[in-house]
């Protein structure tokens, strides 16, 4: 795992990547 510098950490949860990045559509999720 590469330090990120301007980009937050990643996200404990599918949720809130879902949440975090805005996708067209949620495959995560299903």
């Amino acid at each position: 795992l590469h330090p990120f510098g301007p980009f937050p950490p990643p996200p404990p949860t599918a949720t809130s990547h879902n949440n975090t990045l805005p996708h067209p559509h949620s495959t995560t999720r299903v």
